[in-house]
């Protein structure tokens, strides 16, 4: 064992300019010689390039790969010395371990153009993923190895955030629109068209306000206003340390356009408060833009919907709540009726005291996709694998058919690789509160009456109604006001 070897072996691993300065004084030998010989190392000594300041790199011992020693060194070189990367891997860990793809670029400082003296933000993920720090979760969504900051991931509180921050961004929308500073149709929400500066960001629009718009050459040119968004729970320093990071950026180029920056958030720590604050960027409360009741139900709608199951067992009543507030702010809730219907589903199924989850990630053996069943419900010899539609519409043959095709094919797979649920008879059910188009019909009559291996149900409006009808008001009623609206055939 060379003495580089024995320096990580009790050490742990480190940054390479570390180890130089080690070996160089254990050695008494010049930083420049180290180096050469740091340079020169094989197996077992491993090394990774992570964009660390001065060319440095990750130094470790085969032995040490995924362990915790590994993790803890990884992160905290990463959030000392490779700010850039360690911004994206903060944000997923902010959202509880997960980012959708047409995102995470916008929770960085890294430029998705590109910028002099800047590493492109699809290079920091294709690194961040060669390295197993990030991975492919399913074709919209990554998820971050959850040992770099030792908590598990939580999907479905994930997702309570994503449905909240498309409602609070709209309404931002809305509301910068309604006071003349954007245009309007010009602004850009949560998708990898909302680009400034050659940056990526929550939201972005063209503005002529006064102070922003500028002329040249006879024509005038507008000015911005841009904005990121962090909810869901408390910003810190680091939080927001990329949105700091990215302004500071545009403030150095000379042909940056004039543009006005906001940062909307719930919660933000006293200190963070003040640093921005001084550094002239515009935080966006959202009890302070749009009132404590919305800022209430918000809050209420992430906590419901991230314990979808315990609160569809044990208290249905908060759903009730949450749909009465929503209900009063009907405006800034604008296509709810998706994203709680399932609710309405498993509590049905959870009146008979049948176990059952919501909101279910599972995973296939075979082909490693990934897919969420809505409501999945576990009796004792039979399998309810639910899908929620809440439409305005009627669901139409494509839908159908992926539905058929795709989504139950993938999730009995999984069943089928599990002991626990492969020899139980399984029911695929479709509930859309919308009905179906005549070839929707048609599509799952015919499959409803030709497979054998599982069965096929579907319900529309007014079946779904009925159900509730006679045995529980209440719900009737919320499915009436909310969730149906063709009423004619109840």
């Amino acid at each position: 064992m060379d003495f580089l070897q024995r320096i990580l072996k009790k050490h742990g691993p480190m940054l390479s300019g570390r180890l130089v300065e080690k070996l160089a004084y254990k050695k008494d030998i010049k930083l420049e010689a180290a180096r050469q010989r740091l340079c020169r190392t094989r197996p077992p000594i491993q090394k990774i390039n992570l964009g660390y300041k001065n060319n440095q790199y990750f130094v470790y011992l085969q032995e040490h790969f995924n362990s915790d020693r590994y993790w803890d060194a990884m992160k905290l070189s990463l959030k000392n010395s490779s700010k850039a990367y360690y911004a994206l891997l903060n944000s997923c860990f902010f959202h509880s371990g997960f980012a959708r793809k047409s995102q995470l670029a916008a929770y960085g400082f890294s430029p998705v153009k590109k910028l002099k003296r800047h590493l492109l933000y699809s290079s920091i993920i294709e690194e961040l993923q060669k390295n197993d720090l990030i991975s492919e979760f399913d074709d919209e969504t990554l998820e971050i190895n959850y040992k770099l900051f030792k908590q598990q991931n939580n999907y479905n509180r994930f997702k309570a955030i994503e449905i909240a921050k498309t409602h609070v961004m709209q309404n931002f929308h809305d509301l910068v629109r309604n006071l003349n500073f954007v245009s309007f149709g010009t602004g850009r929400c949560l998708s990898e068209q909302a680009e400034f500066g050659k940056f990526q960001w929550g939201f972005t629009s063209p503005s002529y306000l006064h102070g922003l718009k500028g002329w040249r050459g006879g024509k005038v040119l507008s000015g911005f206003v841009v904005a990121d968004i962090l909810i869901g729970r408390k910003v810190n320093k680091i939080d927001a340390e990329f949105f700091l990071q990215k302004i500071e950026i545009l403030q150095q180029q000379t042909k940056t356009r004039p543009f006005i920056p906001f940062l909307i958030c719930d919660n933000v720590e006293e200190s963070t408060f003040k640093r921005l604050k001084s550094r002239g960027i515009a935080i966006g409360r959202v009890s302070e833009l749009f009132g404590t009741s919305y800022a209430d139900a918000l809050r209420l709608l992430i906590e419901t919907i991230a314990n979808a199951t315990k609160i569809v067992s044990t208290n249905p009543d908060q759903f009730i709540e949450l749909c009465e507030k929503i209900s009063t702010l009907d405006d800034k809730f604008k296509n709810m009726k998706g994203d709680l219907f399932e609710f309405v589903v498993g509590y049905f199924y959870s009146r008979d005291h049948i176990p059952l989850e919501i909101g279910k990630v599972i995973r296939e053996p075979k082909f490693r996709k990934t897919k969420e069943i809505d409501v999945f419900v576990k009796g004792s010899n039979m399998l309810r694998v639910v899908e929620c539609k809440a439409y305005k519409s009627p669901l139409d043959a494509v839908e159908v058919k992926k539905w058929l095709k795709e989504k139950i094919q993938i999730i009995r797979r999984w069943i089928l690789s599990q002991d626990d649920y492969k020899n139980k008879n399984l029911v695929f059910e479709l509930w859309c509160t919308s009905g179906f188009e005549k070839d929707a019909l048609k599509l799952l009559n015919k499959y409803a009456n030709s497979v054998r291996k599982y069965d096929i149900k579907y319900f529309d409006g007014s079946a779904i109604a009925k159900k509730f009808k006679k045995t529980d008001k209440k719900i009737y009623d919320l499915l009436m006001r909310y969730f149906i609206s063709n009423k004619k055939d109840i």
